[in-house]
């Protein structure tokens, strides 16, 4: 449900709108991390390292590499923050690929 749900809010966003997630679940962060690369990617199946001959244009662009995580001094006032992860994208617009 959560997969399909993200596709559903990266394809609402207007452009230059932006999409955050809180995974609080290591398995709910490997669904966003997934979906957002594969928006980021526009699904793109040809092998790392070459250029992109399947005609996949992106979708959205990673707002930070990697998720943000809660700061030493949040986790001790609060130790179920320990396990949130934070990732974020934001929509391009039409025939900007590059940004």
């Amino acid at each position: 449900m959560l997969g399909p749900a993200l596709d559903q809010a990266i394809d609402l966003l207007v452009p230059r709108g932006r999409c955050a997630v809180l995974a609080y679940h290591s398995g709910e962060d490997r669904i966003v991390k997934d979906r957002f690369r594969s928006a980021e990617t526009g699904g793109c199946v040809c092998p790392p390292g070459l250029p992109c001959v399947c005609g996949a244009k992106p979708v959205v662009r990673l707002l930070r590499r990697g998720a943000r995580k809660p700061s030493a001094a949040e986790v001790a006032s609060n130790r179920r923050a320990e396990s949130a992860r934070l990732r974020a994208v934001e929509k391009l617009p039409p025939g900007d690929e590059a940004a």
